[in-house]
């Protein structure tokens, strides 16, 4: 999945899993946190997975969410493209 993330958003995997707050990369990777999700993880798996915490998780699918909500153009297009995404 984070493959297919990493090319809709053109975020490298490492980024994805890495720890910058850019606003670019942090999106993807709540992105990948929400396709993660959706495809059946827990909360807790992504946070093994990814080494971050609960909260980390919570706070960026309702950061993304938000950005869906106002029309964010980027975030939209990227949505779109990677809702699909099965394991």
């Amino acid at each position: 999945m984070i493959t297919e993330i990493a090319k809709i958003t053109g975020v490298s995997e490492e980024e994805i899993l890495g720890r910058s707050r850019k606003q670019r990369i942090s999106d993807a990777r709540h992105l990948y946190f929400i396709v993660m999700l959706r495809n059946g993880f827990k909360n807790r798996d992504i946070c093994r997975l990814n080494d971050v915490n609960h909260s980390t998780i919570i706070h960026g699918v309702n950061s993304f969410n938000g950005l869906l909500a106002s029309g964010d153009s980027t975030v939209n297009l990227w949505y779109r493209m990677a809702k699909n995404i099965k394991r």
